[in-house]
Parts: C-alpha cells; sequence; structure tokens
C-alpha cells in the first residue's frame, strides 16, 4: 500500500506536485497547453494537462488521475524514488506483494497495481507501474479507480 500523503511527482528542477489543484501542478511545473473534453462516467468535463512526459487530468476542478512516461520526472512513492526506466528491483524490494502478483500481457509487459490507502485506510485509488519485457519502468498512473 502507499499512503496518499507520500505521493509526490518532482521534474528536474526539483519542482514537487502532490497530487493537489490545476494551479498546484501549474505553480510546481509552469502553465501548459489544457484540452477540455466531455466526460460521460463523470459527468461536467475533463481539464487535461499536457506536459512532455506528463498527463493529468481533473473532472471540474478535482484531481483524477495523473501519467508520468518521460524520465525527467521522478515519483515519490512511501519515500522512495521511481523513474521511468528504472528496473524492476527497486519496485520487488518496496512493493513485494504488489510485484508477486503482477499480470503479464500478451506483449511481455508487466502490470503492478498498488492501492492508495488515506489514513491507513484503503481507497478506490491505486498507482499502476507498467514494466517492459526487459523489466524497466515505461509508465506510472496514478489515480482514482471509477470503474
Amino acid at each position: 500500500m502507499v499512503d496518499n500523503k507520500s505521493i509526490q511527482i518532482k521534474n528536474g528542477g526539483n519542482a514537487a506536485y502532490a497530487l493537489g489543484s490545476a494551479a498546484q501542478l501549474q505553480k510546481a511545473f509552469g502553465k501548459t497547453k489544457i484540452s477540455k473534453q466531455n466526460d460521460e462516467m463523470l459527468g461536467g468535463y475533463d481539464y487535461i494537462h499536457k506536459y512532455k512526459g506528463l498527463i493529468v487530468n481533473f473532472n471540474e476542478k478535482e484531481f483524477e488521475d495523473v501519467t508520468v512516461t518521460g524520465s525527467q520526472y521522478q515519483v515519490y512513492l512511501n519515500g522512495q524514488v521511481f523513474k521511468i526506466g528504472d528496473n524492476d528491483t527497486k519496485v520487488k524490494k518496496v512493493f513485494p506483494l504488489a510485484y508477486a502478483e503482477r499480470s503479464t500481457q500478451p506483449d511481455h509487459t508487466r502490470i503492478l497495481r498498488i492501492q492508495i490507502s488515506h489514513n491507513k485506510v484503503m481507497t478506490d485509488a491505486a498507482v499502476v507501474i507498467t514494466l517492459n519485457a526487459k523489466a524497466a519502468i515505461t509508465e506510472i498512473w496514478i489515480g482514482n479507480d471509477n470503474s
């Protein structure tokens, strides 16, 4: 499990974003292109902030999810740093249960799902780490499970 208060994303300039508001995101990483689209599941609109290697989605003003695909960003989970390109060794050491329960896709990528807790209570949010066939991290998704 990952405590929600321990989650941060830092860029190469060491600016940090802790999954807060769009204003907090822009304060940390600067302004970027924002696209708007209807959200049929949640209602209202999604506002998608796209940076090189990072996409952050808000439904109206509420954080929904973030996808990290660029090595210029570091993801902090329970005090440990993960980034794109890292080998799975650290993931296996820090999250052994999620690693043991990982799923393998037809293209040989592996998916690890780590639940997010709030005040030691499990939530419907998760961290999903994708590993390629060579066991390197290719994507880190953090968000709410609205299924």
